[in-house]
């Protein structure tokens, strides 16, 4: 009997339908932007750091979209809210094959960046927590997986999207966009509506490893409220470990195809390779940093994370030749791995599930504003410097500043 209800339980079905939203949504909404980054510059002339911008406003209105998205969670149903975000998000990259100007470009970002609120993050880690508890770092780990396949397996199909150009448009990067934005609906929009499920008890099950019996039990009830954790100095470490982890991640992802391409003079089919190679050996860090947080704690897992990640971005400001660059992709893309994966475990871990979507969405402002920070940063120090580099140094010392805001929060809660 025991046997038969695992083969029948339902939380897979929700980690394998948040692994392709993960792997379109942020595959093709952040993954892929370092490549039209470069294409659209080159073809309309702006400068790269004004164009960033329009990540940055994107990344703005998902914090919008994030606040809206975690209220309305505990409101009223998930796939409604989702089947919604998941339209506008593949509505957004279709638009801005239609956009000429850099305020067209801003517009439709707005768009987009709603459309994500709703789209993987916020639902997906909602959803996840509530049908897992022992295997919930493992089960986040897959999710995010997502990502880094998408990343692997997208970013030399945009490629290759691009020097087809479909639909004879003028510019190569239209064409990418349109099809890239029939994609994305074609996958996400069906899989919000009708695979998606809130919690255990809309099955009639609870959650895996949960000690209840009962089926149907939820075990989002414990926990803080939002009030609660937003006067406790927990909530604000957690809010400066999210952003600086995102400052990070996105300077360095949205600029690492320019940086390989533009400025080490690798052929764009190789930066292709190599961006998506890096991003594909993040699925191997995500499992393995979720199951590591299942096994020896959250504490051992991301002090073991961050040092690696500082090991990549050493050998990132040294590549000089494509087996460093290699060395590179096994070493950063194992480790680049906390911005996604431990902001949504550490917050269950230190906040509890009772309103962990509302917590969690009021959380990714930080980590939309730092989104919004990394990515016109490394643009503009390009700009200013001519290279790379001092964004990168800047990147490692936040690093440190991120793991100790990360270790006093896990501490502080601890003592709780």
């Amino acid at each position: 009997m025991a046997e038969t209800k695992r083969e029948k339980f339902y939380g897979w079905w929700i980690v394998a339908g948040g692994f392709i939203l993960f792997f379109f949504g942020i595959g093709l909404g952040i993954n892929t932007v370092g490549i039209f980054i470069e294409e659209v510059v080159s073809t309309l002339h702006f400068s790269r750091g004004d164009f960033s911008l329009f990540f940055s406003i994107a990344a703005l209105s998902m914090m919008v979209g994030a606040i809206i998205v975690g209220k309305l969670i505990e409101r009223i149903s998930i796939r409604l809210i989702m089947g919604v975000c998941t339209a506008l998000f593949s509505a957004g990259i279709i638009l801005y094959s239609q956009c000429r100007t850099l305020g067209q470009f801003y517009a439709v970002s707005v768009i987009m960046g709603l459309g994500s609120a709703g789209t993987h993050i916020i639902p997906v880690t909602s959803m996840i927590n509530n049908w897992f508890v022992k295997k919930r770092g493992l089960a986040t780990g897959i999710v995010f997986a997502g990502t880094g396949i998408g990343g692997l397996v997208l970013n030399p199909f945009v490629t290759w999207l691009i020097e087809q150009k479909f639909f004879n448009m003028e510019y190569g990067w239209q064409g990418a966009y349109i099809v890239s934005g029939i994609l994305a609906a074609a996958f996400c929009i069906p899989i919000a509506l009708f695979v998606m499920k809130k919690s255990p008890a809309e099955m009639g099950q609870f959650a895996d490893g949960e000690a209840a019996q009962t089926p149907g039990e939820d075990v989002s009830t414990a926990g803080f409220t939002v009030g609660e954790a937003v006067k406790s100095p927990v909530f604000w470490m957690v809010a400066a470990m999210a952003l600086l982890f995102s400052v990070i991640n996105m300077g360095i992802n949205q600029h690492l195809y320019p940086y390989l391409n533009g400025d080490l003079g690798f052929s764009k089919s190789a930066a292709a390779m190599i961006v998506g190679s890096y991003l594909g050996m993040t699925v191997l860090g995500k499992i393995s940093l979720g199951a590591i947080s299942d096994r020896r704690g959250l504490v051992f897992a991301i002090t073991l994370f961050v040092a690696i990640v500082m090991a990549g971005i050493a050998v990132l400001t040294q590549i000089n030749s494509l087996w460093l660059a290699v060395v590179f992709i096994i070493i950063f893309g194992f480790g680049n791995v906390i911005q996604t994966v431990i902001p949504p475990l550490v917050t269950a871990h230190c906040f509890g599930l009772k309103q962990y979507a509302l917590i969690f969405g009021i959380l990714s402002i930080f980590m939309t504003i730092g989104s919004g920070i990394g990515t016109p940063l490394s643009g503009y120090m390009r700009d200013y410097t001519g290279s790379y580099h001092s964004a990168f140094y800047i990147y490692m010392g936040l690093l440190v500043l991120s793991l100790a805001a990360a270790l006093m929060a896990l501490r502080s809660a601890a003592k709780k």
